[in-house]
C-alpha cells in the first residue's frame, strides 16, 4: 500500500487494513503530505516506511487505533499515535518525531521485538493515566546525534501499580 504526495484522512470506526507487502507514506512536505487514520487497525506483514510525510493514528471512539508491522522506518517525518498501540520488529527514527500520546482513560502501548534507533530524532511516550503498561524494547536502544527520548509518567497515587510507567530494555542502552 503506497500513499504518495497526498493528504488522506479516513474517519471510520472499526476499519481494518491488512497490508501484506508493506506500507509506504511519502511526500516532499511532512505538513502537507499525510495519512490520518481514526479508530483503525493496521496490520502489515512487511515494512512500514514514512518519508517526508506525517502518519497519524487517533481514536475518537471506543475502538483504539493500532499499528503492527515488521520494520518501521520514519525519515524526516512526523508520526503520532493518539492513544494507540504500536508493535514492530525494529524501529528507526531518522530526523523525525514520534509521539505516543495518552487519552483520558487509555494510553499508548509500545513494544519492539528488536532494536530502537533514534538518530537526530525525538520520541515522546505518555503513559496512560490508569493502568500504565510497559514500554518494551526487546533489543537495544540507541539514542544518538541530538536525539531525545522523553517519558511522561502516569499518576502514582491511588490504586494500581507503584509506578507511573515502566521502560523495559532487554539489550544495550
Amino acid at each position: 500500500l503506497a500513499v504518495t504526495s497526498t493528504w488522506i484522512k479516513i474517519l471510520s470506526s472499526g476499519l481494518h487494513i491488512n497490508a501484506t507487502n508493506g506500507l509506504t507514506v511519502s511526500g516532499v512536505n511532512k505538513y502537507r503530505h499525510r495519512l490520518e487514520l481514526s479508530n483503525t487497525v493496521v496490520s502489515c506483514t512487511g515494512n512500514v516506511t514514512v518519508t517526508n510525510a506525517w502518519l497519524r493514528f487517533f481514536s475518537g471512539g471506543p475502538d483504539p487505533s493500532s499499528l503492527t508491522c515488521s520494520n518501521l522506518t520514519v525519515t524526516a517525518s512526523l508520526m503520532d499515535m493518539d492513544p494507540s498501540s504500536l508493535a514492530c520488529s525494529n524501529l528507526s527514527l531518522l530526523g523525525s518525531a514520534l509521539s505516543l500520546n495518552r487519552g483520558a482513560t487509555s494510553g499508548p502501548a509500545f513494544s519492539c521485538n528488536g532494536d530502537v534507533l533514534l538518530n537526530n530524532a525525538t520520541m515522546n511516550h505518555y503513559f496512560p493515566l490508569v493502568n500504565p503498561a510497559a514500554m518494551v524494547v526487546r533489543g537495544g536502544l540507541l539514542v544518538t546525534n541530538t536525539s531525545s527520548l522523553t517519558v511522561y509518567a502516569s499518576v502514582t497515587n491511588g490504586t494500581g501499580p507503584d509506578y507511573g510507567g515502566l521502560v523495559q530494555v532487554d539489550g544495550d542502552v
